[in-house]
């Protein structure tokens, strides 16, 4: 029977790779990674001066992510953005393993249902990006903490905030349930027992020096202490002003989070049945996070994420209470294996007949494009002002242009006030105009329908040189 089940978790795993390949968006910042990456593979240097934003060109920038970039870089390089995204696919189903790994009960059925919902809770924020690995360095963390014995994760713990410290910013929110994990467990143990001495004894001891080493490995990477300053930035109010992604839960509409509100409701109905129990350390290293989620709707799946011990602990008193047997899973085993063999080989053959790249008339309704092609075609180079989301696509797509913003905010570049400045110029407020010639740009590439493209139409400093479905490009008269 062990085979069996060794067997459903790759299928089960395999899955869970097919179906991330069916989430064909490319995220604006996979484009300025992969040319961080390309940057760093030729220079040989990860500490660089901005080059690709004419503002703040010159700049320090703290690359934190550069280790993942140059994967991202070496993977375009060998196969395009399709390999990129089966490299995805890979990750994801990594994440599910770690997962299942960290809930494992003696009830398959309860291991794979808790590990299912948790990736489809989370699946809609499975997109080619660096905040990826840390679904996946959370969910490793988890399994270190909940599985493996005090000893022995030691320093698989170092080296796992060592690399993580390294490809993104949220090892700080690693750091933190790290932290509350211990604190739940030796908190735990002194409510059981009633004696100080849980705080000093050597288990204990080993607990603290884990954190405090932990933190320290953290710093093993480029830039030193700096890159907490990243990891701050992701708690600063400036990522509003253009990225809404960092707002509160709140201030979307209730149907676009409802699968996280029906998670959540779920987690605290069952717990409230069985609260007797709930184990402390299981709600500590959860609930943080969950704080932390609805302050800002990007931190929310992670807070899934950790939840999820504490969940597969709710559902499994859940299937005692209606005397759900192990065998159960087995009986259901036949009908799922088929189930997922099906969907993993629809998924599988849809890729494959539609891959990714960006000259795909798909993704010429999210991407320049043709604006990016007619500026090579007739030789076009220089600083351009340009829209959030292209910037990433812009330094993508040559050296020789040099953008006003992109998706590098979370890392420091840019300054709030910039940031409103931007935002102003594109929304014609107070000012537009000198926000607008700041850096003495050549070229501005806008949505076609912005309010600031149609203002231009009638400029006399400024003429469309090309325009399609979604994108106006525009050049200084007398200059183009």
């Amino acid at each position: 029977m062990k085979y069996k089940i060794n067997y459903f978790l790759l299928l089960f795993l395999f899955s869970v790779f097919c179906g991330s390949l069916l989430q064909g968006m490319v995220d604006p910042d996979l484009f300025w990674h992969i040319r961080g990456g390309s940057d760093i593979l030729e220079s040989g240097k990860v500490v660089q001066k901005d080059s690709w934003n004419y503002i703040y060109e010159g700049k320090e920038w703290i690359n934190q992510q550069w280790l993942i970039e140059i994967i991202f870089a070496f993977l375009y390089k060998m196969g395009g953005l399709s390999l990129v995204f089966y490299f995805k696919g890979f990750v994801c189903s990594l994440i599910a393993l770690f997962v299942y790994l960290s809930v494992r009960k003696k009830n398959p059925l309860v291991s794979y249902l808790t590990t299912a919902i948790v990736i489809s809770v989370i699946g809609r924020y499975f997109l080619m990006r660096t905040q990826l690995f840390s679904f996946l360095f959370l969910s490793i963390l988890l399994y270190l903490l909940e599985k493996v014995e005090l000893k022995r994760r030691f320093f698989p713990l170092i080296l796992l905030f060592a690399l993580w410290a390294n490809i993104h910013a949220f090892f700080g929110l690693g750091l933190l349930t790290l932290g509350f994990y211990i604190l739940g467990d030796i908190l735990t143990q002194f409510i059981k027992t009633k004696s100080l001495s849980v705080f000093f004894n050597k288990e204990s001891l080993i607990q603290y020096l884990s954190v405090i080493l932990s933190s320290l490995a953290t710093l093993i990477n480029p830039f030193g202490i700096k890159i907490y300053l990243t990891s701050h930035s992701l708690f600063s109010q400036k990522q509003e002003t253009i990225v809404s992604e960092w707002l509160s839960v709140f201030k979307y509409p209730l149907a676009s989070n409802m699968i996280f509100f029906i998670f959540f409701a779920l987690l605290i109905f069952i717990s409230i049945l069985f609260i007797e129990k709930i184990k402390f350390y299981q709600v500590l290293i959860a609930l943080p996070l969950i704080i932390f989620g609805f302050y800002s709707l990007r931190i929310l799946p992670f807070s899934v994420v950790a939840s999820s011990i504490l969940f597969s602990s709710m559902l499994e008193e859940l299937f005692n209470y209606f005397k759900v047997k192990e065998e159960l899973s087995y009986k259901l085993e036949p009908l799922a294996m088929t189930l997922l063999l099906a969907f993993s080989l629809t998924s599988l053959s849809f890729r494959i007949l539609n891959p990714i790249y960006v000259g795909d008339t798909k993704y010429r309704e999210d991407y320049p494009v043709g604006a990016v092609a007619f500026m090579k075609e007739n030789n076009l180079k220089g600083k351009i002002f340009n829209e959030f989301d292209w910037g990433g696509y812009l330094v993508f797509s040559s050296k020789d242009f040099k953008t006003a913003i992109d998706g590098r905010t979370a890392v420091l570049l840019f300054d709030e006030e910039d940031l409103v400045k931007w935002r102003d110029t594109v929304d014609l407020k107070e000012n537009w105009k000198n926000h607008l010639e700041r850096g003495n740009p050549d070229f501005i590439l806008l949505y076609s329908d912005d309010f600031l493209t149609n203002n231009l139409m009638q400029s006399n400093e400024w003429q469309l040189i090309y325009a399609d479905s979604i994108s106006a490009l525009f050049g200084r008269k007398n200059e183009v």
